[in-house]
């Protein structure tokens, strides 16, 4: 099995120069399409995995994000029969399963933020299909400016919280804890995934790949 795990890298900025000023960034949720046929893919080794990992569904240790040592790579057949070819973001269990293409283009804007794991894959005559990763977006970060977002704030008898989100997209983020991130999940609420307008923008060209603005700083 490939796990690739994160590797250093030069941090980001967190805004622009224009003019000799600083131009706040803006924020946007991540998401996929909910409404289209599902991708067309069987999980051959879920069970296997799933024991290994002592889950119910795959997703990353407790506590953490990523990946367990799997003892073997994810095996994906990829089959019409089971619904349309896959494209450059799937929703997958816990993760994303994203095309190579798209594995480039988010190792190019912030390599620390990611972890992968490569699956095997194949079309139904046996032949290797297109090659995809399981990617995990790894940055949890408290930046949500609760004052000043449309949240309501679930308390558990376990002392941890949550966030339930009225709008979607109304939530104002504290930039000044984002520097050096283009991409992360929000605390206490880790699978509303934001990244930046660099993200986003580099982004353009990948299929099924949609983004919702949030409030601005």
């Amino acid at each position: 099995m490939t796990v690739d795990s994160k590797k250093e890298s030069a941090p980001s900025t967190s805004s622009t120069q224009i003019g000799g000023k600083k131009k706040p960034r803006k924020f946007w949720m991540i998401y996929w399409s909910y409404y289209s046929k599902p991708a067309g893919i069987k999980f051959l080794n879920e069970a296997l995995l799933t024991k290994i990992a002592g889950r119910v569904t795959l997703g990353p240790p407790p506590g953490k994000r990523g990946f367990h040592d799997y003892p073997e790579a994810p095996k994906l057949l990829i089959d019409k029969k089971f619904g349309r070819p896959p494209r450059d973001l799937e929703g997958f269990y816990d993760y994303w399963l994203i095309s190579d293409k798209a594995k480039r283009i988010f190792e190019s804007l912030d390599r620390n933020a990611f972890a992968f794991c490569k699956c095997e894959t194949r079309l139904p005559n046996g032949v290797e299909g297109p090659e995809y990763w399981l990617c995990d977006v790894l940055p949890i970060i408290d930046a949500v400016d609760e004052q000043n977002s449309s949240i309501q704030i679930r308390q558990h008898q376990n002392g941890k919280k949550t966030y339930v989100f009225v709008g979607i997209y109304d939530v104002k983020l504290r930039d000044e804890l984002l520097s050096g991130h283009k991409i992360f999940r929000i605390l206490h609420a880790s699978s509303f995934i934001v990244c930046d307008d660099d993200f986003k923008n580099a982004c353009k060209d990948l299929k099924n790949i949609q983004f919702g603005k949030l409030k601005n700083p």
